[in-house]
């Protein structure tokens, strides 16, 4: 995929970017990349979890590195009011889903893949590789990485300030099982 995202037009090349993109900010959810409001400061994103604004408790705040392969895969979809132009390019976030989704589709049964997946596959795929055997990263920076809550760690949350570089590092960790094509493009 990574190898000929360049080759692809139309709807597979955005349905894989987008993919590649989520996955490479630990499985951001699509309504979080269509509303980023503010725009990176340095390498990194900084935004609440949308899912999280309904729950009743504090939004949760993310902070993302954007790591350099992933960068050169954004820079066709930046915008000038919000971080991307997602917004002018489809009315809702749910056509974009649309979008996306069947952009996937149409380059995974032009390739043969017989597994089927989604846009959402990349925020399963990112934690699984993070916890495969090969890199074992603890399970609680994978769940910080996600933006979950973890009970246990409720108190944590109140006395122990969130320690991004070990959850970008372990972002680098999964983004580096992969060859990212040219060097100027690979992971920090």
């Amino acid at each position: 995929m990574i190898d000929q995202r360049k080759s692809l037009v139309g709807l597979e090349r955005f349905g894989v970017d987008l993919f590649l993109m989520s996955f490479g900010f630990m499985g951001m959810n699509m309504v979080d990349m269509y509303e980023l409001r503010e725009h990176p400061q340095g390498n990194i994103i900084h935004y609440y979890r949308h899912k999280t604004m309904d729950s009743g408790s504090q939004a949760a705040e993310m902070y993302v590195r954007i790591e350099p392969c992933i960068r050169e895969i954004m820079k066709d979809y930046l915008g000038k009011e919000r971080m991307f132009r997602f917004h002018q390019m489809y009315a809702t976030r749910l056509n974009m889903t649309v979008a996306v989704n069947d952009g996937l589709k149409r380059w995974y049964q032009r390739n043969g893949i017989k597994r089927h997946f989604t846009f959402y596959s990349a925020r399963h795929t990112w934690p699984t590789l993070a916890a495969s055997k090969r890199l074992q990263i603890e399970s609680s920076v994978i769940t910080d990485a996600l933006a979950h809550s973890d009970i246990s760690r409720k108190m944590d949350k109140v006395y122990i300030r969130q320690d991004w570089e070990r959850i970008w590092d372990a972002n680098a960790q999964v983004l580096a099982l992969f060859d990212w094509g040219e060097s100027e493009n690979n992971v920090n």
